[in-house]
């Protein structure tokens, strides 16, 4: 599942949303992002972006978003973003990888 939230005007507050089946990423360019384990934090009290045992699952949700970003023309493409972030996984790659991975 992928969500934009566009903000106010010049896009101050818009972020960015994907979530899997376990994970939730929210992507927020004015302040820290958020990674929360729904597994085991349903209710999203600790968010585990700084957490570098989740540091894959943050590349992997990180680069999900882009590739949704990319594969929807969205306009949250400044190119500092990039620059933080890992390549894009296109959408159809995301969801050949979890068929593959259930």
């Amino acid at each position: 599942m992928y969500c934009e939230h566009h903000g106010e005007v010049w896009g101050y507050q818009s972020q960015r949303m994907v979530r899997t089946r376990r994970w939730k990423y929210a992507y927020d360019p004015h302040s820290t992002d958020e990674l929360y384990d729904l597994e085991n934090d349903p209710g999203e009290l600790v968010n585990r972006v700084g957490d570098p045992a989740c540091r894959d699952v943050l590349l992997e949700m990180q680069a999900r978003l882009l590739g949704w970003n990319d594969a929807t023309g969205d306009i949250f493409q400044w190119r500092w973003v990039r620059w933080n972030l890992p390549e894009p996984l296109s959408p159809e790659a995301a969801a050949r990888e979890a068929t593959l991975t259930r």
